[in-house]
């Protein structure tokens, strides 16, 4: 099942989704999740390139400042509208 297209969406979030839908199900935890495993993955992400750059303590304020961010938590739960 391939959802309709919208401006926010790129066409790869469809197919991404329809994949996604085969192997967990079509349940609003299990369609919302192909948005938190990425945005979780970028929590790490942003920790390890600050820690990389500057000092653990920066790296933690800015992985906690990533999490909290208001848009990170929009797009986390982000989810196709049917």
């Amino acid at each position: 099942m391939l959802a309709r297209r919208e401006p926010t969406n790129p066409p790869l979030y469809y197919l991404l989704l329809h994949f996604w839908m085969g192997w967990f199900g079509t349940s609003e935890s299990a369609i919302r999740s192909l948005s938190v495993v990425p945005s979780l993955f970028s929590v790490l992400l942003i920790y390890c390139f600050a820690e990389r750059l500057f000092t653990r303590q920066i790296a933690y304020l800015a992985a906690i400042y990533q999490a909290i961010s208001t848009f990170q938590i929009y797009y986390a739960q982000e989810a196709l509208d049917t």
